[in-house]
């Protein structure tokens, strides 16, 4: 039972460490492109959108995680 709280433990910490928006954006974009397909020409287009999105939105959630403890 120890080995499987902990091997449960690495791939939680591994996968969504400190940032779980990322995991989250990653599996949102993931399952856009399967559900489009790989012969759709606005996959191209939907992946750059949703990373971009992704990564604004973590940069976001980390200033603000930020300002928190700078104002305390």
């Amino acid at each position: 039972m120890r080995f499987l709280r902990a091997f449960g433990r690495f791939w939680w910490d591994f996968l969504i460490g400190d940032t779980p928006e990322l995991f989250v954006g990653t599996l949102i974009i993931l399952g856009a492109i399967f559900t489009l397909g790989r012969g759709s020409a606005f996959a191209p287009y939907l992946l750059v959108i949703l990373v971009g999105a992704t990564i604004g939105v973590s940069v976001w959630v980390e200033m603000r995680r930020v300002i928190k403890r700078t104002r305390k």
